[in-house]
């Protein structure tokens, strides 16, 4: 099976509609995808995950310490996704960004913060609705210097299972089918997948499996609405450091000094909170006129 094109298409012939479309963009011969998804692989879990292994064989327990060699992983994984797209696919690796001749990092910004209001207000009535669940855990000792690595090591991690599942894997199967919502749901799975190992999935498999693929739906719906992926950038990024940072709960699979700790995680109402918080964000970059 070839999915060469048999004309190779650019930008400048203006044959790309959209970002689903880009890896046309490049060398899109079988085993070019087999070839790179094991080299991710490897580059991922395997050399990623060689510090974090020795720490934890060394017994080590210090939380700032468990992030950074966590992270790495995540370091090799975007590294090495964009390396492959280049040199494998031979393709521009902003391709696996935008459709577009350059990222908006006011888009990603916007994003992200728009998600934080949203995660505050959603931790607010959680805690109204479950009074007690939520512990004050600030130490500014511990808190800083995570604070610090989390801002910079945090947008890495996401970035890179944006640049994954919403790049790389959504143009991959953009080039067999152009069906949106395939693509879409597709996503949804697979980046769910990865998350089944979580230890916050004991508090309700199910419930919280349906929160993954609802989240990765939601980014690649973003993601193919906008034909980029700053909008999926800032979010994923933004709900990540909100966790780390400001609102974390116990058996967290990222154990993080953050503000406040939740006691016990709430499935059903994780779930429907971000179904709401969901909807206010497309309403609201829908009157803005983002999306």
């Amino acid at each position: 099976m070839d999915l060469q094109t048999e004309q190779p298409v650019t930008l400048e012939t203006g044959k790309i509609n959209s970002f689903i479309e880009v890896a046309k963009l490049g060398k899109t011969q079988w085993w070019r995808f087999l070839l790179s998804l094991v080299i991710i692989f490897i580059g991922w879990q395997i050399i990623g995950g060689i510090p974090y292994g020795f720490y934890f064989l060394a017994g080590g327990s210090n939380q700032l310490v468990n992030y950074i060699v966590l992270s790495f992983s995540f370091v090799c994984f975007l590294f090495i996704t964009l390396a492959v797209t280049r040199w494998i696919h031979q393709r521009p690796v902003l391709s696996l960004f935008t459709s577009g001749d350059k990222i908006s990092w006011r888009l990603i910004l916007l994003s992200g913060s728009m998600w934080v209001g949203i995660s505050l207000i959603i931790t607010l009535i959680d805690h109204l609705m479950h009074p007690g669940v939520y512990q004050i855990n600030f130490d500014p000792g511990l808190w800083l210097p995570f604070a610090l690595f989390a801002i910079i090591l945090t947008p890495i991690q996401t970035t890179s299972e944006e640049v994954f599942f919403r790049g790389y894997l959504l143009q991959a199967f953009g080039i067999i089918t152009n069906k949106k919502w395939i693509l879409i749901l597709l996503s949804g799975v697979l980046f769910a997948i990865p998350h089944f190992l979580n230890p916050e999935m004991q508090s309700g498999f199910w419930i919280l499996a349906a929160f993954y693929f609802g989240f990765g739906v939601l980014l690649a719906w973003l993601t193919i609405r906008s034909n980029s992926l700053e909008l999926a950038l800032g979010i994923h990024a933004a709900n990540n450091l909100f966790t780390v940072l400001i609102a974390n709960y116990e058996n967290s699979a990222v154990a993080s000094p953050s503000i406040f700790i939740a006691t016990t995680l709430e499935p059903v109402f994780n779930l429907v909170s971000f179904i709401i918080g969901a909807i206010a964000y497309w309403l609201i970059f829908r009157w803005i006129k983002v999306i």
